[in-house]
């Protein structure tokens, strides 16, 4: 996550826009491989406020944003961690369970992703925790977000084209249900 004194800390984004609205979100964890040789207790925070990986810059996540020494509460993100805990081991995977975070971004909360942090506000250096990031050249190393969801059931329209418009073939009652996933799919009745 970066080592400067007084505090450390990276942000995180993902895009959601192919999980359908009204879909069931049943897992969401963060995945990060950690490859510096020292660990400590990170924590991971919903961001409140909207950054760009470009805008943000050592001293605030955005142009008009608390400067991160400000933020402590409740300015920049969420000041109760969604999940912390201790990093160890190098040259190894750690995830984060942020099912509650993504869950609240899919109802309608803007997705500014996760401040990961220290939990310690005070380190060098030399107690650094790193990951990989997107931009690594370790492709299979870099950041993902793994959800497991179950895709929201749209009604089924169906369309009686024969016979024409109009035309009485009898007066029993039909009932039908289903589901289905593909637009183009065909229903006979």
């Amino acid at each position: 996550t970066g080592g400067f004194i007084d505090w450390r800390g990276s942000l995180i984004r993902f895009d959601l826009s192919e999980i359908l609205s009204g879909s069931e979100i049943l897992e969401a964890k963060l995945f990060l491989y950690h490859y510096s040789a020292w660990g400590e207790q990170i924590s991971i925070h919903r961001m409140l406020k909207n950054w760009t990986e470009l805008g943000a810059t050592w001293s605030e996540p955005c142009v008009g944003c608390e400067l991160w020494g400000q933020g402590w509460s409740e300015g920049n993100y969420v000041r109760s961690p969604t999940f912390s805990q201790r990093v160890t081991q190098v040259s190894r995977w750690f995830s984060w369970d942020v099912t509650e975070d993504v869950r609240t971004f899919l109802s309608g909360t803007p997705n500014y992703g996760w401040f990961l942090k220290s939990a310690q506000t005070t380190c060098t250096d030399a107690t650094s925790t790193s990951f990989y990031s997107r931009n690594s050249k370790h492709t299979r190393l870099r950041p993902y977000l793994q959800v497991r969801f179950r895709n929201a059931l749209h009604p089924l329209t169906v369309k009686i084209t024969s016979p024409v418009d109009g035309t009485v073939v009898s007066t029993i009652s039909l009932t039908g249900t289903g589901t289905g996933s593909d637009s183009t799919a065909m229903v006979a009745v």
